[in-house]
């Protein structure tokens, strides 16, 4: 099973720290992919991602990404979990100051799979993730069917395995017309869509004219 955090490429927020901490108390049974997307580099934040556990890294690369709206970095993100072939993919609830935390919740919109907010404890089993999340009050235990996108709290704080000793292992770059055959070539393309083509009509009388208008 392949679990997918993604993280902030300027450097990790204390939600992705727990989002990774969850994901790497599912190993052995799971790899755990850290993931960010920047025209820049992404280095030291997916070194500090391995080292809480992640066993591979990969960025995606392009020209205009850090000018892309919510939207479009979620299509970008959502056509690199189809390329690393994601089962479960976790994200911090929300960026250290003042992010919104709506990212997470466009990826699943482009990657059309559920989407569970702050959750607080994971287990995955036969294809299916079972959650703790807190609602009106309560906590409520909850299962998913994989794949599914969920997003972890700050407040769980970083608890997880100890960091490997071991090097990060390089880096691995996804550009955008090597991730799926949906994905548009360019950055500056994304969120475009073309607009149909139509035959020109002459309209016969006003009902007609209404009736296509």
């Amino acid at each position: 099973m392949k679990v997918v955090v993604c993280v902030e490429p300027w450097g990790l927020s204390e939600a992705s720290r727990a989002a990774l901490a969850m994901a790497a108390r599912l190993q052995p049974r799971a790899l755990v992919i850290a993931l960010a997307a920047t025209e820049g580099s992404a280095a030291e934040a997916l070194a500090e991602a391995q080292r809480l556990g992640a066993g591979r890294a990969a960025q995606v690369v392009e020209v205009g990404l850090e000018n892309l709206d919510v939207g479009a970095l979620g299509k970008t993100l959502s056509d690199a979990l189809v390329h690393l072939e994601a089962d479960l993919v976790l994200c911090g609830a929300r960026s250290d100051g003042e992010g919104r935390g709506v990212v997470p919740a466009a990826i699943a919109h482009h990657w059309k799979a559920p989407y569970l907010p702050h959750v607080e404890e994971l287990s995955v089993s036969d294809g299916e993730a079972t959650v703790l999340v807190r609602s009106g009050g309560m906590k409520r235990r909850l299962a998913v069917k994989l794949p599914a996108l969920l997003t972890v709290g700050a407040t769980l704080g970083v608890a997880a395995s100890p960091p490997s000793p071991a090097p990060p292992s390089p880096v691995e770059v996804l550009r955008l017309h090597e991730l799926d055959d949906r994905t548009l070539n360019r950055a500056s393309d994304l969120g475009t869509l073309e607009k149909p083509k139509r035959k020109p009509h002459a309209a016969t009388s006003a009902s007609d004219l209404l009736r296509r208008w």
